[in-house]
């Protein structure tokens, strides 16, 4: 959902929520649909800085007209987990001296991560921007 306010730094929010629909476009480029139709686009994302280089906020019921840029943005989130890909076959893993056998494993929905750059990155995530000047 968009959700935004404003600060008396001119700080504003808006949340990347599980109904959001990711595309990832590039290394560290991505597009996300919001249930309400706005489209957050971000660059530069360095998910462990947790600093993307860029982002903005279209209106796709608008032809995508820009509502707002900004290159001062901070993400605030339950933060992000490594991960690693295991061979299609695998059957068993150790982790810390215990093997564990993965089909016993339970699937994580998909609407509740995203992946940035081999990271997952937990949904909801908060984005807090200044806006550029106009």
């Amino acid at each position: 959902m968009f959700s935004g306010y404003t600060s008396r730094h001119g700080c504003q929010k808006i949340t990347i929520s599980k109904e959001a629909t990711v595309e990832k476009i590039g290394s560290g480029h991505f597009r996300f649909l919001l249930p309400d139709k706005k489209i957050i686009e971000i660059t530069g994302m360095n998910i462990r800085g947790k600093s993307p280089g860029f982002i903005g906020i279209y209106d796709s019921k608008k032809n995508n007209q820009v509502i707002v840029t900004s290159s001062r943005v901070t993400l605030k989130g339950k933060g992000l987990s490594p991960m690693v890909r295991v061979p299609k076959g695998t059957q068993h893993i150790m982790i810390d001296d215990d093997i564990t056998w993965l089909k016993a494993g339970q699937k994580i929905p998909r609407n509740d991560y995203v992946l940035i750059d081999d990271d997952i990155t937990w949904l909801p995530i908060e984005i807090v921007y200044e806006p550029d000047k106009k």
